[in-house]
């Protein structure tokens, strides 16, 4: 990495530094509440295809997430309804989201914390695993 529009991307970042936190180096777990209290928009991994636990916090804080959520995960599983973020898979993409979101954050509708809540409680898993063993035995 370091090419291409992933350079543009960051650069534009680096411009506009007063609205953006560059973090290069791995936070620290104890450290990432007061990132994302810090932060209106989080940037999660492009190049995972699955939220991580920072992109689930984020969303629990109703932050607007932009990151890469690959359809093979998400769609016929747990989730019943794709995680509202905005979905980005190239740095190309994310130097235009960038730009768009820059210029206004408030118009997204943030239903973040509500998919997290629905989708990822313990209550929501336990029960689709519990679902899917049942049906497993019956067969």
């Amino acid at each position: 990495l370091g090419f291409g529009d992933y350079k543009k991307a960051l650069n534009y970042l680096k411009k506009n530094k007063d609205y953006f936190i560059i973090q290069k180096e791995q936070i620290p777990y104890q450290k990432i509440p007061k990132f994302i209290n810090q932060s209106k928009i989080i940037i999660g991994q492009l190049n995972v295809g699955a939220l991580g636990m920072s992109e689930l916090e984020s969303m629990s804080s109703n932050k607007i997430v932009v990151s890469y959520a690959n359809d093979c995960y998400y769609k016929n599983t747990i989730y019943k309804k794709y995680p509202p973020i905005v979905n980005v898979k190239s740095f190309k993409k994310l130097f235009m989201v960038l730009q768009k979101l820059f210029k206004n954050t408030n118009h997204l509708k943030n239903n973040s914390r509500i998919w997290v809540l629905k989708y990822h409680s313990r209550k929501s898993v336990v029960h689709f695993y519990l679902n899917q063993i049942y049906n497993y035995v019956q067969k």
